[in-house]
């Protein structure tokens, strides 16, 4: 299922297509500045306990985040303790396939894959392209 916003970026404007890949980068750059904060702020704290609830398939909400949350206010209410969990829990997928494209046409280096296929998108990076390969043919 593709977003509206996306279908419409796909047979529209190049604007749209540029405002839609910025706003993926600046969220993924902000869900990583939130784990690096829960990381270093909640985890570390010995008496707070902590229930991982896994939220990143929105077709099974109600298995993996509304009922595991919902039990864990139930024994919280009847003065139970809840599960231990892991020390730290796993990053989600898309945090961990973090890495650096340094793009040598255009002296750059982007952070990620998604700010690395917008920049390859960018206008700057397709006239730098024009005008390498108008050198390399003229």
């Amino acid at each position: 299922h593709t977003p509206p916003l996306e279908l419409a970026a796909a047979a529209g404007t190049p604007t749209l297509q540029k405002c839609l890949a910025e706003m993926k980068v600046n969220t993924r750059r902000y869900a990583r500045k939130q784990v690096q904060w829960l990381r270093n702020r909640i985890l570390r704290v010995p008496q707070l306990d902590i229930v991982r609830l896994d939220a990143n398939d929105l077709s099974v909400w109600d298995q993996t985040v509304c009922a595991p949350a919902l039990d864990a206010i139930q024994l919280v209410l009847n003065g139970q303790k809840l599960p231990a969990v892991a020390e730290r829990p796993p990053e989600p997928p898309s945090l961990l396939a973090w890495r650096k494209h340094p793009c040598e046409l255009c002296g750059r280096t982007l952070n990620g894959d998604v700010e690395w296929q917008a920049h390859l998108g960018s206008k700057g990076h397709k006239v730098a392209v024009s005008k390498r390969a108008a050198g390399v043919q003229g």
